[in-house]
């Protein structure tokens, strides 16, 4: 942990490398009026890919919930109230499970029965293929992930329809609407209630690009996603942009915060900026004890991490 000290005006900050138990003071110190709090940094840090995955696989299920909609009408045709002609009717909902990344959360899959043999219950293309191709679950987690990183939000259900398979065209403007609208609720959450301690920022790869990711942990220790941007952390536009955005959202830099993060230049250049004197910046541990054991022998690396 780095730490400023007071300088001159129009001297640059002197930096100064401290030990372990100078880094506890000065969380400490930094955090006084929270002082039965105890941040849990490390999980935070190993954990905060899942925050963000659980953020967007439920937002991911509720898009997959209208998607299995559109492959039901593909096979029905659309529903109507009180409809009773047609080989094929519409029998309401029904609980299901589908495989996003490494979950499988539930949702509701919507009944059709034929009215040849007994009412027959008919398949949903999409569900099946998502049961039998885990892999596109976590295809279409990832689209979400890069249109909400760069706001193409319009994008987003018209090419997670192409990836199982149903016509782009057969999304209608209707539904294309209310995606970009519940996005934007999504994306535009304002965080003033909220007593946010540190925020953990650091880069993602998904579908072979990069997002930066913004988690906040609370007094409580409770993780939450602030916000995403698509490039990498050493890019110090990219990082200005994500960090202005949880400005605006109520992460003020009135109070005093404790940031960690990669080793990136640029992000640590664009909090000094935006949050001043308040921002208090760790260098991510996580990432330095990565960067030393992956340039060793694997006989030693493991010995060398847990020492």
């Amino acid at each position: 942990m780095k730490d400023r000290t007071g300088n001159a005006a129009g001297r640059k900050p002197q930096l100064a490398v401290v030990g372990q138990q100078e880094v506890a003071s000065a969380v400490r110190a930094a955090f006084a009026d929270q002082a039965q709090v105890l941040l849990p940094i490390l999980e935070l840090v190993e954990n905060a890919r899942a925050s963000i995955d659980e953020l967007m696989n439920g937002a991911a299920r509720g898009f997959v919930e209208q998607l299995l909609v559109l492959s039901a009408q593909e096979v029905g045709g659309v529903k109507h109230p009180g409809r009773r002609l047609g080989e094929v009717r519409w029998h309401g909902s029904q609980p299901g499970r589908i495989v996003l990344a490494e979950r499988k959360p539930a949702l509701r899959r919507p009944r059709l029965r034929s009215r040849a043999g007994r009412g027959k219950e008919l398949a949903i293309p999409v569900y099946e293929r998502l049961q039998a191709e885990p892999r596109l679950g976590e295809r279409i987690r990832d689209i979400l992930v890069r249109g909400v990183s760069t706001r193409q939000y319009a994008e987003v259900l018209p090419r997670m329809a192409g990836t199982v398979g149903i016509a782009k065209s057969s999304v209608s403007r209707r539904f294309i609407r209310a995606s970009r609208e519940a996005l934007e609720v999504l994306m535009g959450r304002r965080f003033d209630a909220l007593d946010l301690l540190a925020v953990w920022i650091d880069g993602i790869v998904v579908d072979d690009q990069h997002i930066l990711a913004a988690v906040g942990v609370d007094a409580e220790g409770e993780k939450h996603l602030l916000g995403l941007r698509q490039g990498s952390s050493e890019n110090a536009q990219v990082a200005k942009d994500l960090l202005r955005s949880l400005i605006e959202r109520g992460i003020g830099p009135e109070r005093v915060r404790l940031f960690v993060i990669d080793g990136s230049k640029a992000l640590r250049a664009a909090i000094e900026e935006l949050f001043g004197n308040q921002a208090k910046v760790q260098r991510c541990r996580i990432h330095k004890m990565r960067n030393v054991t992956e340039r060793l022998p694997k006989p030693i690396a493991a010995q060398v991490c847990a020492r």
